[in-house]
């Protein structure tokens, strides 16, 4: 019975766990809202992908292909995003940022 109520407060503390740190992340999410089609641009976008301030692994191609950021962006950098996205399901934040680290 002792050992039924120690496993039962272990699996109690490991939900407990569990769902604080998904919470966090969600928190975390929360802070990370800026959008990456509102840059001007791209090496900002860049830097704020890196720093964390970006947080987005499903960005709208559509709107990002409009943005400032991508029609300032070099030549090379802007190939290098269209073969990123056209590569997988869809294009992610830091796809973004490895397109300007390779290109800058």
């Amino acid at each position: 019975m002792r050992r039924l109520i120690l496993g039962n407060i272990a699996l109690f503390v490991i939900l407990t766990i569990s769902g604080i740190t998904s919470g966090n992340s969600n928190i975390m999410s929360a802070w990370a809202d800026k959008n990456v089609d509102e840059y001007g641009d791209i090496e900002d976008l860049s830097k704020d992908i890196d720093d964390g301030e970006v947080d987005d692994d499903s960005v709208d191609w559509g709107d990002f292909k409009k943005s400032k950021a991508f029609a300032n962006a070099d030549d090379e950098i802007q190939e290098c995003v269209e073969e990123a996205e056209h590569l997988g399901d869809n294009l992610g934040d830091y796809e973004i940022l490895e397109c300007v680290d390779e290109y800058d």
